[in-house]
């Protein structure tokens, strides 16, 4: 009786844990949105905090397949490589903005698109994984 009363405990706890965990995740997703009228955008700069990748998915696009990003500085120099984003896939962008520059650096994510690509992009993105 007693084990099965430990084990539905901790049974509990790791499914609360778990949800605490997804909530949390989820939580630090900020939404952007990018008109490539000109053919360049950027989000919104952000504290980072760890070495983590920086994370983008794009669930709209108008007009095209995918679009360029890279990660930024929150003054716009890279701090990257450039990948290409296309519609509802994740993407993770290497940086080095903390290694260089300390935790807490803010940064943003800088996108281009080609004159045939989309014409505007939402989604969402995070500075730390």
């Amino acid at each position: 009786m007693r084990k099965m009363i430990t084990l539905s405990i901790l049974a509990l706890g790791l499914v609360i844990g778990v949800f605490g965990y997804q909530q949390a995740t989820s939580a630090n997703n900020t939404n952007f949105f990018f008109n490539f009228l000109n053919g360049t955008a950027n989000t919104a700069a952000q504290a980072k905090q760890t070495t983590s990748s920086m994370y983008i998915r794009s669930n709209n696009m108008v007009g095209g397949n995918g679009f360029s990003a890279r990660s930024a500085l929150a003054n716009g120099n890279s701090v990257g490589q450039a990948k290409t984003v296309v519609l509802n896939q994740d993407t993770y962008l290497t940086n080095y903005a903390v290694e260089n520059y300390g935790s807490g650096i803010r940064v943003r994510i800088n996108a281009s698109a080609p004159p045939s690509g989309p014409q505007s992009a939402s989604g969402y993105w995070r500075p730390d994984l």
